[in-house]
C-alpha cells in the first residue's frame, strides 16, 4: 500500500514504525563503531605484543624464536581476518542504514514506492544473509588462527624453559 492511499492513523503508525527501526539501526551501525575499536585492540593483539615482548629477550633460544615466530604469524593472520570482519560489519550495516533512509524518504515523500518493498522490512535478503555468513565464517576463522598462535606461543615458552 503507498503512503498516499492511507488513512491519516495508517500514516502515523508507518511513521512510527520507520522512525522506531531508523532508531535501531542507528544504534546498531553506532555499536559496529565500538565493535571495531574492541576488535582492534583485543581480538589479536594482545598476543602480538605479549610475544613481541619475549623475541627481544636475550635469552630466547633458536628454537622458541622459531615457534615465536610462528605464532606471531599467526595472530598476525588473525588480526587481519578480525579487521576484515569489523570492516566488513561497519561496511554492510553503512550501506543499510543509508539504503533504509533512502527508501523510507522515498516512500514518506509519495512517491511509486509501497511500504512492502522497502528491503529493511522484507524478510530475507539475499546479500544481507550471505553477508552475515560471510562475516561469520571469517570471524571463526580469525579465533582459530588466534588459537593456533596461542598454541605455537606456548610451545615456544616451553621450548625457552627447557
Amino acid at each position: 500500500m503507498r503512503f498516499n492511499n492511507m488513512d491519516p492513523n495508517q500514516q502515523q503508525n508507518i511513521i512510527s514504525i520507520i522512525l522506531r527501526h531508523d532508531e535501531v539501526l542507528r544504534t546498531i551501525f553506532l555499536g559496529s563503531i565500538e565493535r571495531i575499536i574492541k576488535a582492534l585492540f583485543l581480538v589479536n593483539a594482545g598476543g602480538l605484543i605479549t610475544l613481541l615482548a619475549y623475541l627481544y629477550k636475550d635469552h630466547v633460544t633458536m628454537n622458541a624464536r622459531v615457534l615465536f615466530n610462528t605464532s606471531l604469524n599467526w595472530f598476525l593472520f588473525g588480526f587481519i581476518f578480525a579487521f576484515i570482519v569489523v570492516i566488513s560489519d561497519y561496511l554492510s550495516l553503512l550501506f543499510r542504514t543509508k539504503n533504509y533512509n533512502k527508501q523510507t524518504s522515498q516512500f514518506l515523500s509519495k512517491k511509486q514506492l509501497e511500504f512492502e518493498k522497502i528491503d529493511e522490512f522484507k524478510a530475507k535478503s539475499f546479500w544481507r544473509e550471505f553477508i552475515n555468513w560471510a562475516v561469520i565464517v571469517i570471524g571463526t576463522i580469525s579465533f582459530v588462527f588466534a588459537v593456533i598462535g596461542v598454541y605455537y606461543g606456548y610451545l615456544g615458552f616451553i621450548a625457552n624453559s627447557i
